[in-house]
C-alpha cells in the first residue's frame, strides 16, 4: 500500500478540522446555517398526497364506491400528479373518516332498503 505524503501545513489543517468535528463547532463560517425546518403548526404527516393503494388501506370501501360518493361530492376528491397518477389529500380523507366518525348515531343506523334493490327486492316481510 502507498503511503500518501501530505503538503507542507495540510497536517494541521487536517487536525483543526477533525478537532471541530468533534467538538461540534460550524467548520464552514461562510455557509449560513440550516434553516430550522421543524414547524409546530404545520405536521408534513397530513399535508401528504396518497395513492389508490394507501387510500384502500385506509377506508375499506370499492372503487366504484368512493367514485360514486366522489361524484356527489360526499368524498375528497381526487386529483392527478400527471395524466396516469390519481392522488389524494390525506388530511381531507382523514377529515372525511373524523366526518363519518362523528355523524355517526349508534342508535340511529340505517340499514340499506331492501325494496329498492335492483335483483332480488324484498317485497314482502317473510312470516
Amino acid at each position: 500500500m502507498m503511503a500518501h505524503r501530505l503538503k507542507p501545513g495540510a497536517e494541521d489543517v487536517l487536525r483543526k478540522f477533525a478537532s471541530e468535528l468533534i467538538s461540534g463547532e460550524d467548520t464552514d463560517r461562510r455557509c449560513p446555517p440550516a434553516p430550522d425546518l421543524s414547524v409546530d403548526h404545520v405536521n408534513i404527516e397530513t399535508h401528504r398526497i396518497i395513492r389508490r393503494s394507501e387510500l384502500k388501506r385506509l377506508v375499506p370501501l370499492s372503487a366504484t364506491t368512493i367514485y360514486e360518493l366522489e361524484r356527489k361530492g360526499e368524498f375528497p376528491r381526487r386529483f392527478y400528479l400527471t395524466p396516469r397518477c390519481v392522488v389524494w389529500s390525506l388530511e381531507e380523507v382523514l377529515g372525511w373518516i373524523e366526518t363519518r366518525k362523528n355523524e355517526t348515531d349508534r342508535s340511529k343506523v340505517c340499514h340499506p332498503d331492501v325494496t329498492e334493490r335492483r335483483y332480488r327486492p324484498v317485497t314482502s316481510s317473510r312470516p
